[in-house]
């Protein structure tokens, strides 16, 4: 099943301008709990801005996204800005470090396939 049929299966109809998230960033893990809906823009924040955010940071960051009454007006730079303050990671954690870490166990995955079939 897609990771979208399952997020509306758990949680309902992915509302208008949300897209879902993989909290964890491993787009194989599609368990409802990995997986939640942010606004597009904040889900590009978290990729390119910010890098890990766990769900409770996530929710956060929609929760203040929702509260802006003209979110459209701020720049990318500026809402990045705004929405970091939810984040308490280290900066190591970025984005390219959890793709090649994804990356990794996706490789793992692939040699313990081929070991055992």
């Amino acid at each position: 099943m897609s990771y979208k049929k399952t997020y509306i299966k758990a949680y309902g109809e992915i509302p208008e301008g949300y897209e879902v998230h993989h909290v964890d960033w491993d787009r194989a893990n599609n368990d409802p709990s990995n997986l939640i809906a942010l606004p597009k823009s904040i889900h590009k924040i978290i990729h390119h801005h910010i890098g890990y955010a766990n769900r409770d940071e996530c929710q956060l960051m929609v929760s203040d996204y929702e509260r802006i009454s003209s979110p459209e007006r701020f720049s990318l730079s500026a809402m990045a800005n705004r929405m970091k303050k939810y984040v308490t990671h280290e900066k190591s954690v970025t984005s390219r470090s959890i793709k090649a870490r994804c990356d990794q166990n996706k490789l793992t995955q692939i040699a313990v396939r081929q070991t055992y079939l």
